[in-house]
């Protein structure tokens, strides 16, 4: 009996701790659609998927023995989360009531959620101050308002401080949120209005409370960390171009993946980072393209990135130098259809462009130089506009003003025409050279401004 009595003992010291830290979520979702819910804790990287039944109710438990914030995602909508040990939350809202990827209207009660609330309650009062109105402001009305919002924010949280004795922990998080969004606001002000006199005083101050890089509160505010992706996007192509490595190489492509890799930061921002700097591999050559897609799961872990990206790879697989160029067959200005096929024999260049493309009407005048150029070679100009449907007009207009020459030949579908999905298109203006057997010579080839274009076309034609 003198041994047992330990055992029970020890048992109960146990459960009541894992009853201490256990977080008990729990709900209705009205107007409920979608059997699956997300919860995430920022900080473990925990995601926790929860089973919505068939009446919109929820409920799932789970450990943990710090507090932290994490957000509640439904149908890829969300309100943030603030998670306690011994905490029991209850979360009431409507899908119709959501609002540019936020879940608004939340209800939220129960033990330890008042943290929970007052998020919600701060992001309610966001979208209810009309920033679009508010950044027609001239610069002083507009920082004023700027300092308002900001002290009604720090009141509120030295409110809840006061009643609900709220950690410091939580009050240096939920004040860096809030900064942060003041901050980009004041910074997508700055950029629209190009205005020189928001670096005030008030402005540097304001600046200097968000921490230069800290990785407890990147880890833990997510506004503070897509605060901070551009910076280590610029760091890392401030390496890269200080290595003097040239991009067309499988060492620059190395070097950046191992400097991302590198980077002591959470996984979420390498993602971002590999994300945003292998994001032009398909520019790159084939040989190239082999070493972006080996090295893309070694940077990024985001599974959904890495779906995509391998899905656009596995595409351009179909598009290898060498392959038979995908068909095309569309009206010229007159209406009569022209197909790729009816240049057999001929080196073909064709420009896929948009009248709304800045960089692609810039090339006009290179383009009408090099037609003349070329002039009596066994090389055809192709120019097919991805403009929309209603803007035909407009192509029209553009091609007759303008006194285009060579094939012009119109998509009329936007990114969804089917020689951007067939060549992978991604941005425009895009090159093609297409060989006298119609088979593929370059799918981002150079610009007609670039003199190495009529130097490949002349070989081309010579062959």
């Amino acid at each position: 009996m003198k041994k047992i009595i330990p055992l029970l003992l020890l048992a109960f010291i146990v459960f009541a701790c894992q009853q201490k830290n256990t977080i008990i979520i729990s709900g209705k979702i009205k107007n409920s659609s979608d059997s699956l819910a997300h919860l995430t804790v920022y900080y473990s990287d925990l995601t926790d998927t929860i089973s919505v039944n068939h009446d919109g109710t929820f409920y799932a438990d789970f450990e943990l023995g710090e507090e932290h914030m994490g957000g509640f995602y439904y149908q890829n909508n969300m309100f943030p989360l603030y998670l306690e040990p011994g905490g029991n939350i209850n979360i009431e809202f409507d899908t119709k009531d959501f609002l540019n990827y936020a879940i608004t209207n939340v209800r939220v009660s129960g033990e330890k959620s008042e943290k929970t609330s007052l998020l919600n309650s701060l992001d309610e009062d966001w979208r209810k101050y009309n920033w679009p109105e508010k950044l027609k402001l001239p610069d002083d009305s507009f920082m004023l308002f700027v300092r308002n919002v900001q002290n009604e924010v720090y009141n509120k949280l030295e409110k809840t401080k006061t009643e609900h004795s709220s950690s410091d922990i939580f009050m240096k998080r939920a004040k860096l949120k809030y900064d942060v969004k003041l901050l980009s606001t004041i910074e997508y002000y700055k950029r629209t209005h190009q205005s020189d006199e928001i670096p005030t005083d008030y402005f540097v101050e304001f600046s200097n409370r968000i921490p230069e890089y800290d990785k407890e509160l990147c880890q833990e505010v997510q506004e503070y960390l897509w605060f901070l992706v551009p910076k280590f996007k610029m760091e890392i192509s401030n390496t890269l171009s200080a290595s003097g490595l040239d991009k067309e190489t499988s060492a620059y492509i190395n070097k950046m993946a191992d400097k991302i890799i590198a980077l002591d930061v959470p996984q979420q921002i390498k993602d971002e980072v590999g994300e945003w700097n292998f994001s032009v591999f398909y520019k790159r050559p084939d040989s190239l393209r082999k070493i972006y897609r080996a090295r893309y799961p070694d940077v990024v872990k985001n599974q959904k990135y890495i779906n995509d990206f391998m899905k656009i790879a596995d595409e351009m697989d179909k598009i290898a130098i060498g392959e038979i160029a995908p068909g095309f067959d569309y009206p010229d200005i007159n209406g009569k259809m022209v197909s790729l096929q009816s240049f057999k024999g001929k080196i073909v260049y064709v420009d896929v462009w948009a009248t709304w493309c800045g960089p692609c009407k810039a090339e006009f005048a290179y383009q009408k130089k090099l037609e003349s150029e070329l002039q009596g070679e066994d090389i055809v100009f192709v120019y097919i506009s991805v403009d929309d449907e209603k803007d035909t007009e407009t192509w029209e207009k553009m091609v007759k003003e303008k006194k285009l020459g060579g094939y012009q030949l119109i998509a009329n579908n936007g990114w969804e025409s089917k020689i951007c999905q067939d060549y992978v298109i991604r941005g425009i203006p895009c090159y093609i050279i297409i060989d006298k057997e119609g088979k593929l010579v370059e799918v981002n080839a150079s610009r007609p401004s670039n003199p190495e274009t009529k130097e490949k076309l002349l070989a081309l034609a010579k062959k």
